[in-house]
């Protein structure tokens, strides 16, 4: 059921989730417990690298993804759609819409795995959790990656490495502040979560968003 590691495909997809972030040795463990076919919704596709790299490494898995393709014209998953495996939605995920949308295309669906890889602003963040979350599984997981957690202890800001993720937070700092977060963090206590776990991978590599909630349902 599964294709060499995950590693492995992030590398080859060129995908920044492996290397620079090592979000590898978060998913692939997690991923690797399923054994039948499963759920698997990404939120914020960009390129598709990411999604082709999970769609190679786990034959067992189906791929749900929705973003609004501002960044990047649908095009560019153009050899993903010949995958009976791949599902795709245009829609945004913050919308107030967004699941009467998901119910239209894909029925009464449920998630094992979602992964949040969209807007890392946290309202947003918060927004598209309030959104989604009700589809999820119960024991399903819920991953927002690329977190800024307004804590930065063992991280090098200087390491040019980080330098894209130091500017994306300085540039758009407004989102980025104690309230914003506690209303993201009270929000996913308030849907009384099994778990949630705090992954910090900042110091591992130099990088200030490579941060996850793992929120287990």
């Amino acid at each position: 059921m599964k294709n060499s590691s995950l590693k492995k495909w992030f590398e080859d997809f060129d995908c920044d989730k492996t290397g620079t972030h090592s979000y590898d040795t978060i998913y692939e463990p997690h991923l690797d417990q399923y054994k039948s076919t499963f759920n698997f919704l990404e939120i914020g596709i960009c390129k598709g690298a990411s999604s082709r790299a999970f769609l190679n490494c786990y034959d067992n898995l189906i791929y749900y993804g929705i973003d609004t393709f501002k960044r990047h014209k649908l095009n560019i998953v153009s050899d993903l759609m010949l995958n009976d495996r791949f599902k795709i939605l245009v829609a945004d995920s913050t919308s107030n819409y967004v699941r009467d949308t998901i119910k239209g295309e894909w029925g009464d669906i449920e998630f094992d795995v979602m992964l949040d890889d969209g807007s890392h602003f946290h309202n947003d963040i918060t927004q598209t959790f309030q959104n989604m979350y009700p589809l999820l599984r119960s024991g399903g997981t819920y991953f927002i990656e690329d977190l800024f957690p307004l804590t930065f202890d063992g991280v090098v800001f200087d390491n040019p490495q980080s330098k894209g993720q130091r500017d994306f937070f300085l540039n758009n700092i407004k989102h980025f502040n104690e309230k914003t977060f506690g209303k993201l963090i009270d929000t996913v206590y308030s849907f009384n979560p099994t778990n949630v776990e705090h992954i910090d991978l900042r110091a591992q590599d130099n990088r200030i968003d490579s941060y996850i909630l793992k929120i287990i349902k």
